[in-house]
């Protein structure tokens, strides 16, 4: 800046403030700014967490009844094979081979059921904890965090590597979803997030996985049984002459020509822990929104209904 010639101190004083104003002035504006932003773009919305948590235990229902659904229809499945087997099995040796080879295949396929209820607990318990350290930022809530993602990881591996007939659980898991955690208030629940949210992501994709590898063999298996009750059942008893059709026919038929509700119930599991996924990710990211999880929620309730229509009712006791 070019001072006056002849200027008093006065007027040099006067532009020399004005000099210092216009020099600040942005540096001033930059650093408002900066705080501006980050205010705006920290999130502070414990609520979203209890949201999630009332999903989270819908889900953990609709886990429980699609699982129990799946092991009976499989053991189902399964002896059904067995019987259809037994005539042409000709030797006692072999006829004990082929039944403790099908219950060995059973009880590891029981077991994957039993660790994806476990799992699903676990994971219900860290939403919860989640819950707790957005309205606490208490240390234990972020200890119990830990613990139970600790647990995740010993039951992670099993799940994994199951196989479901000829069926690899690993083969359905998805793409890895890149979490941007949003920039939280509360600094212990943001680090948590950072911390485990992908391994979090990672776990409830491989329920997914897991409910598709069991679908996938659901039907191998209720095709093997449609074709041979639409053959034998169905078509020959239909087809010779001077024979009565046999008690039945109609419901076979029938069965022969739907999908098996239990499919269904499966299948619907599956992307429901797919959208989990994709909410746990929308909450990491601060933009979950409640009409999301009504919408899980519906679904989860819409499994364990459809779970308690097909299956068969509970006999009743007339001495009572």
């Amino acid at each position: 800046m070019v001072y006056q010639s002849g200027a008093t101190p006065n007027t040099w004083i006067s532009q020399l403030s004005q000099s210092h104003k216009h020099r600040f002035r942005p540096k001033l504006q930059i650093v408002l700014l900066c705080i501006f932003v980050v205010a705006g773009c920290a999130t502070s919305n414990p609520d979203q967490f209890q949201k999630f948590v009332e999903s989270s235990d819908a889900y953990a229902k609709a886990v429980e009844a699609a699982t129990t659904e799946a092991g009976a229809k499989a053991i189902e499945f399964d002896s059904q094979s067995l019987v259809r087997q037994r005539n042409n099995l000709s030797t006692e040796p072999l006829r004990a081979r082929i039944l403790i080879e099908q219950n060995d295949n059973m009880e590891k396929y029981l077991s994957l059921l039993k660790n994806l209820q476990s799992q699903t607990q676990i994971l219900q318990d860290y939403f919860k904890a989640l819950n707790a350290l957005a309205t606490t930022s208490s240390t234990g809530a972020s200890q119990a965090a830990e613990n139970l993602v600790a647990k995740l990881g010993d039951l992670d591996v099993s799940i994994k590597t199951a196989k479901v007939g000829s069926m690899e659980v690993s083969k359905f898991t998805g793409a890895v979803t890149n979490i941007v955690v949003a920039n939280f208030r509360n600094w212990a629940l943001q680090k948590e997030l950072k911390t485990r949210a992908p391994f979090i992501e990672r776990e409830l994709d491989l329920q997914q996985a897991a409910f598709k590898a069991i679908s996938e063999s659901m039907k191998t298996d209720l095709q093997g049984l449609l074709n041979y009750e639409m053959t034998d059942m169905v078509i020959k008893s239909y087809v010779t002459l001077n024979a009565n059709l046999p008690g039945g026919w109609v419901e076979a038929r029938k069965n022969a020509l739907m999908e098996a509700p239990a499919v269904t119930v499966v299948e619907n599991a599956s992307r429901l822990a797919s959208e989990m996924k994709l909410s746990f990710v929308a909450l990491a990211e601060g933009r979950l929104n409640w009409a999301e999880m009504q919408a899980i929620i519906k679904q989860a309730q819409d499994i364990v209904t459809l779970v308690q229509q097909i299956q068969p009712p509970k006999p009743t006791n007339k001495g009572a």
